[in-house]
């Protein structure tokens, strides 16, 4: 027997997968999700999303994937992993993705044909062309200045003729800086900041799941869900970690409630701190750099 069998669920309310439907927005994701679409349905160039792990950045990228892959004006494409080895290979998956239909060996021909596909579409066909990265904190600063290059593209009305969204944790605002990447920092139109549930707001994330799911009067007691907020620290994906080993539990002891001392024992069963709770199942922790003979890196001027 399954916990979903032992609650009367219909699906599991805790999963790993990122899956939109359970995805409970916030505040802050409603606003994030509403400067994005500002950015691309206005044609202001590019809108970033920067948050820690499990803030819910990945799953964000694809419902606004999704909200313009269904609109005919639109012709979008997604960059799930844009952790490509040089710029070359970054600029030709953008055109594959795009279905230009020809790419060259030359970087600059390459961009050429590229520029001559926008204008196509957007200046004779009236679409906009929406590039979305996400895991923008994996590309290297000289890809971004290629994204740069990207952005100078203009139209006879002036206006961009590509418009670009990228998602990625807080380091990315220090590659955006970067003068490897053409100062692109400079052409961020919008931005947006992801943090740590309120416990409301992870209350009513519980709450939502459960309901998807198909359970209204779910398990979790109040103590419990005070508990699950001090341990996950109000991180979405560490709550939903610890809330499904805790479903486990309750299942294995032959429950039906969820107290603290569930969330607890969940606690201890993944034998994983906080840092680790955070991360996708095939991220690990990086460890940080050093220098000769152990020493930190000297920072820079």
């Amino acid at each position: 027997m399954t916990y979903k069998e032992h609650f009367g669920l219909r699906e599991q309310p805790f999963q790993h997968a990122p899956d939109p439907r359970f995805f409970y927005l916030t505040n802050q994701h409603e606003t994030a999700m509403a400067k994005n679409a500002f950015v691309a349905e206005n044609k202001l160039g590019l809108g970033v999303t920067m948050g820690g792990p499990g803030t819910g950045k990945t799953t964000l990228s694809r419902i606004m994937f999704q909200k313009f892959a269904d609109q005919k004006e639109f012709q979008t494409i997604l960059l799930a992993d844009p952790a490509y080895k040089t710029d070359n290979r970054f600029l030709r998956a953008v055109i594959q993705e795009f279905e230009v239909g020809e790419t060259q060996k030359a970087m600059q021909d390459s961009l050429d044909i590229f520029a001559k596909f926008l204008e196509q579409k957007v200046a004779k066909e009236g679409k906009t062309c929406l590039l979305l990265i996400d895991h923008g904190e994996r590309m290297k600063e000289e890809l971004y200045a290629i994204v740069n290059d990207m952005l100078e593209l203009r139209g006879p009305d002036k206006k961009g003729l590509l418009q670009v969204l990228v998602f990625g944790r807080h380091e990315l605002r220090d590659k955006m800086k970067d003068p490897r990447s053409g100062h692109i920092s400079d052409k961020v139109a919008v931005s947006s900041s992801l943090e740590a549930m309120t416990f409301e707001d992870m209350v009513n994330q519980v709450h939502f799941r459960f309901h998807v799911a198909g359970l209204d009067d779910h398990p979790f007691k109040a103590d419990a869900l005070k508990e699950l907020y001090i341990v996950s620290r109000g991180n979405p994906r560490a709550a939903v970690r610890l809330a499904e080993v805790a479903m486990n539990e309750a299942l294995r002891e032959k429950r039906t409630d969820i107290h603290a001392d569930l969330v607890r024992q969940a606690e201890v069963v993944v034998g994983m701190n906080h840092e680790h709770l955070t991360l996708q199942l095939d991220e690990e922790i990086k460890k940080a750099k050093k220098g000769k003979r152990g020493r930190p890196p000297k920072e820079r001027a």
